[in-house]
This record gives C-alpha cells, sequence and structure tokens, in this order.
C-alpha cells in the first residue's frame, strides 16, 4: 500500500483549523516563487522511495474540486501503478477552449506574449500556445501528486526552463511581467505573468521529457457536476478530434463552441476574444 506524502499550502494567517489534517500543513513562506517548488516538496522528494508518492495542493482544494484528504489519499493509492496523478479543477474549460495558454489570455491580456518570449528563451516552438490539447493534459493549477520519477524530472525542467527565461527575456519585457495582475481567482491577492506561465507548464512537460510517464486524471467532483449537456459535448468532440486529428471536426467544434459562447456569455466578450480563439492556424498537440 502506498503511502503518500501530501502537503497542503498555507497563506500566511490562515488558521490551522481550516486545513484539511490528512495534509501536511506548509506555509505559504515557504514557496519560493516565481519558481513553483517548495523547499519542503523537494526535502521530501530527495528523501523518499522510487515508489512514494508526493505532492501539494493549496489551502483550497477541496473548495475547489470537492475532493478532501482522505478521498484524495484513496484516489492516490488506487493508482499505485501511475507516475504522476493530475486534477483540474475547471474542467468546463476543457470542451471551451483549445488550451489553457488560449483561455488564459482571455483573463490576463498579455498572456500569450509573455508565453512567446519564455518559449523563445528557451528555443520552445511557440506553436504550442495555439495548439489543441486534449482534457486528458488539461491543468490549471498545480494539483499535482507524482512518484520520484516524475518529480526529478519536472523539478529540474521547470528550474531550468525558468532560468533560461530570466537570462534571456529582455529587461523590458521581464519588468512587465513581474508586475502584479489581478488574478480573478483571487482579487485579494494580484499575481504576476511567472507563475500564470509556469501552472501551464505540464503539458508541455508531458510532451517533451515527460513523454514515457503514465498519468492519471482524478476527476473534479465539483467541476464535473458544473458541466451542462453542451460542456460535455464539447469537450468530448474536441477530444475526438484531437485522437483522429481531424481539421475538418475541429472546425465544427469551434463553431460549435462560439455558438455556445455566444449565448452565455456576454457579446463585448465575445466580440474581443472569439476572433483570436477562432484561429484557422491550430496544430494538434
Amino acid at each position: 500500500m502506498l503511502d503518500p506524502q501530501l502537503f497542503q499550502v498555507a497563506p500566511p494567517g490562515r488558521r490551522a483549523s481550516a486545513l484539511d489534517d490528512t495534509f501536511i500543513p506548509l506555509s505559504q513562506a515557504e514557496v519560493d516563487w516565481p519558481a513553483p517548488s517548495l523547499a519542503a516538496l523537494e526535502a521530501a522528494v530527495g528523501k523518499a522511495s522510487s515508489s512514494a508518492m508526493i505532492g501539494a495542493v493549496c489551502w483550497r482544494f477541496t473548495e475547489a474540486t470537492g475532493i478532501n484528504g482522505a478521498a484524495l489519499l484513496s484516489a492516490v493509492q488506487a493508482r499505485a501503478s501511475q507516475d504522476l496523478c493530475l486534477c483540474n479543477p475547471t474542467p468546463e474549460l476543457e470542451g471551451a477552449y483549445a488550451n489553457l495558454w488560449m483561455q488564459g489570455n482571455t483573463v490576463h491580456p498579455r498572456l500569450l506574449e509573455a508565453a512567446v518570449a519564455f518559449f523563445k528563451a528557451n528555443k520552445w516552438d511557440p506553436v504550442a500556445l495555439t495548439e489543441v490539447q486534449p482534457s486528458r493534459v488539461f491543468s490549471s493549477s498545480q494539483y499535482l501528486i507524482g512518484r520520484k520519477t516524475f518529480w526529478s524530472a519536472y523539478l529540474p525542467f521547470v528550474h531550468d526552463a525558468l532560468d533560461r527565461a530570466l537570462s534571456k527575456i529582455p529587461r523590458r519585457t521581464a519588468k512587465w511581467m513581474a508586475e502584479p495582475v489581478t488574478d480573478p481567482r483571487d482579487p485579494q491577492h494580484p499575481i504576476t505573468y511567472w507563475p500564470l506561465i509556469i501552472e501551464r507548464l505540464i503539458p508541455v512537460f508531458l510532451k517533451g521529457p515527460g513523454a514515457a510517464l503514465k498519468v492519471a486524471r482524478l476527476p473534479s467532483v465539483l467541476g464535473e457536476k458544473r458541466l451542462n449537456g453542451h460542456l460535455r459535448r464539447l469537450r468530448e468532440m474536441k477530444d475526438v478530434a484531437h485522437q483522429s486529428k481531424s481539421a475538418w471536426l475541429i472546425g465544427c467544434w469551434m463553431h460549435y463552441r462560439n455558438s455556445y459562447l455566444m449565448n452565455v456569455i456576454d457579446r463585448n466578450w465575445c466580440t474581443q476574444h472569439l476572433p483570436a480563439l477562432t484561429s484557422e492556424t491550430h496544430e494538434f498537440y
């Protein structure tokens, strides 16, 4: 039986009673941004056996997913053969957007510009920023529980990418990337572009250094309940289009997606964002 080590990050001043006692509490002060690594997490990875599962979630994990600590522990133990378990708390985005870069740009209008600079600094193909990604790799937050085989590859990947970006991105660009912008998920705590980029790197990693890893998705209980029939069909349609690499079917998905958004979202938003979201240059992940 696996004995996962699961950490829960708590912001300063957050009462310990507000945290799930299944997790190991970790102070926000120990989080080293813009790098996503946690000192305690890295130390645990260094000491862990190759079969141990280690991860960290934010203090709002249960609120966001409907999965408490005991349920998460059980879910991870049931997937003992996997190298990585990930959970996307916002599955409603999976059918509505080609990928999380394009979704993020509708919230933070310069995200794609920042991501292009980050990708160029790392000599990565920026086509990945507009490609169609299947729902299995959507990960809009750092809800990751993995074996040493995952962390020993992923942490250096992120550190190296960040180091290259910090050394090669022009100073003027790096300056505005480091300026706080309002985050709709937590308006009281502005965020910079660095963590917005880093939290979207899992698909890049899984297509590159992590391609051989076995990955399991943990469904978000609350997130799945938010999906209506249209969002479920849009997700399925996009996944089938990706699997078949059908340009015709992805075009049909875009038409359906646009019609849906125009009926549920403010038309000004649609006028502003749908042209960029409806690009004819999409490649497949």
